[in-house]
């Protein structure tokens, strides 16, 4: 184990200690078999930061290894409270997976060639209103069954008509 994962694991295992030691569990944001507790002040557990740290440790119950397991979120914005790191931590995996979809060209932002600040905004609202509009259907009891999918994904699945129809609104982009 490296030393840098080594201090990784020992500032966890700090940040833990002392939430178990202060023993102020509140109930995790959304899932009722969780809790979670707020601890400030930790950044001598890590020796490399400079900044103040404060840590919110979700504590649960892993099922393989049949035993209490933690994890520890670390944040420098000590004004944040342990929910509101739990609850934005939740959101990571739709934030990657736009990511993921801008950068793999999946809304063809490299086609645009045009140097007119009207063409560019024009594009760039026109992919924002495209974006929304597929996140509102997918908000949908219609569109729930393409929250979790890519546009490319949408395209190329046999589909509904109804998914159809989005998935070519959505790649009108790619012809404009």
């Amino acid at each position: 184990m490296s030393s840098s994962a080594q201090s990784e694991y020992a500032g966890d295992a700090g940040a833990i200690a002392l939430a178990e030691l202060a023993d102020k569990w509140d109930a995790h944001p959304s899932r009722a078999e969780q809790t979670i507790a707020w601890v400030r002040g930790v950044r001598h557990m890590w020796p490399e930061c400079h900044v103040p740290l404060n840590a919110c440790v979700i504590r649960f119950w892993n099922k393989k290894k049949k035993r209490l397991d933690h994890i520890v979120l670390v944040t420098t914005d000590l004004e944040l409270s342990a929910s509101w790191i739990v609850r934005h931590y939740e959101e990571r995996p739709e934030i990657e997976q736009d990511y993921e979809q801008m950068k793999s060209g999946g809304w063809q932002l490299q086609k645009l060639s045009s140097t007119r600040y009207s063409e560019i905004v024009f594009y760039v609202l026109t992919v924002v209103l495209s974006y929304s509009l597929y996140h509102l259907f997918a908000n949908t009891q219609a569109g729930r069954r393409f929250a979790d999918k890519t546009r490319q994904a949408i395209a190329l699945s046999n589909c509904a008509p109804n998914a159809r129809i989005l998935s070519c609104m959505l790649g009108a982009l790619r012809n404009f």
